[in-house]
């Protein structure tokens, strides 16, 4: 019975692994650069859908290394922990 057990427990740890790594999201706005996201194609609409006015400004070059969640102190009306939010459920989306 020890030996099940310690079997079962074994079987578990190694079950639960290689999940977490599936469930975390390929982009973030927290982790992903900005020209990271604006070179996938999927991501960028994303975006353009969100958050238009931010991508398509002509400062936005100056950024492409930052995150943003980075630059969401430049524009906090447009980068609100709510937008970050959505823009994240959408990213989660893209394989």
């Amino acid at each position: 019975m020890k030996h099940f057990m310690s079997g079962l427990i074994l079987s578990a740890a190694l079950l639960a692994s290689p999940a977490l790594a599936d469930d975390e999201a390929k982009y973030s706005t927290a982790k992903t650069t900005i020209d990271v996201l604006m070179a996938d194609e999927a991501a960028m609409a994303v975006l353009q859908d969100e958050i238009p006015d931010v991508v398509n400004n002509d400062q936005i070059g100056m950024a492409v290394g930052m995150t943003l969640h980075d630059i969401a102190m430049y524009a906090p009306d447009m980068l609100t922990a709510e937008k970050l939010k959505t823009i994240d459920t959408k990213l989660s989306e893209i394989e």
